[in-house]
């Protein structure tokens, strides 16, 4: 019985092994191809390395600039390229320090992160525009936005102000080596659109093969995990927390927390985490309202 059983555990052992090695063979054959991008890429020296953005024109003069920074494992493009076409005003698009085509020769910090923020939008001769953020990227903001001189609005997406909740902490120890490039579960999901979604295969590819660097990740992650603006008296711009009511990385409740916590103002949406790809129409929308809305005010 024992020796059935332990050839039937190898055996099932070795046919998961066999999958995973044909799977990783299928995804490393797919051919990765950047979308369409508009703009173009411009690169600050800085004392620890560079800052990397996408600027771009206005497509109406009179809509407010804005200045997009992205989340965890995401690039300035990889994390904002469906929201583009939607956006009306002159949009610079930051890659976070060790992110996209921004180097890093340092440790990351939400410090470091935060004055990348500020170097790109000086940079690109921005007076005061909006800043949008997207999940990690709030938390940048906030660090960004303390000094609202800078930035005439805030506008977090998907987001929390402390990121220390045990289940947090956890989600954000173990997501550099979960999502690690040979991490079972990211080959079957990549594999699995692939084969799914044939169309946008190209595109999921290229996002994937311009991830940071497991350093950059970790460190990105343990910085967000100890991130907490609780015990802080943080002066912000007028700020308006975007609630995405399915997200299931960050909690709207915890959301709508920290959205009373910094005394924002709240709009909920129908959307997941990933709400900028996958409704960028809304968020675009969302986005407009809340600064016509302080305009007007």
């Amino acid at each position: 019985m024992r020796r059935t059983l332990g050839a039937a555990t190898l055996t099932a052992v070795a046919a998961v092994l066999a999958g995973h090695h044909r799977a990783r063979r299928a995804v490393a054959r797919q051919p990765a191809f950047a979308p369409e991008l508009p703009g173009r890429k411009k690169i600050v020296p800085t004392d620890w390395g560079s800052v990397a953005y996408r600027h771009l024109t206005a497509q109406d003069p009179t809509a407010p600039a804005l200045v997009l920074v992205h989340g965890w494992g995401r690039t300035a493009d990889t994390a904002w390229w469906r929201l583009f076409p939607f956006l009306r005003g002159e949009v610079v698009a930051v890659d976070l320090p060790g992110h996209g085509m921004s180097e890093l020769h340092a440790p990351f910090t939400f410090e470091r992160a935060a004055e990348a923020v500020r170097t790109a939008a000086v940079d690109a001769g921005l007076q005061r525009p909006a800043l949008v953020a997207h999940s990690m990227g709030g938390a940048v903001a906030l660090e960004a936005a303390a000094e609202p001189a800078g930035f005439c609005h805030l506008v977090a997406i998907g987001t929390s102000a402390f990121w220390v909740r045990p289940r947090t902490r956890l989600m954000m120890s173990a997501a550099p080596f979960v999502l690690g490039d040979r991490s079972p579960f990211v080959v079957r999901s990549l594999h699995r659109t692939f084969r799914s979604d044939p169309e946008t295969a190209p595109v999921v590819a290229w996002a994937h093969a311009v991830r940071p660097r497991r350093r950059i990740l970790v460190e990105s992650a343990w910085a967000l995990r100890r991130f907490d603006t609780r015990d802080r008296r943080l002066r912000l711009p007028p700020t308006t927390w975007v609630v995405t009511r399915h997200d299931t990385v960050i909690a709207p409740r915890f959301q709508r927390a920290s959205a009373a916590l910094v005394g924002a103002a709240v709009v909920e949406i129908d959307a997941e985490h990933s709400a900028p790809l996958t409704d960028p129409a809304l968020v675009a929308e969302v986005i407009e309202s809340a600064l016509l809305g302080d305009r007007v005010a």
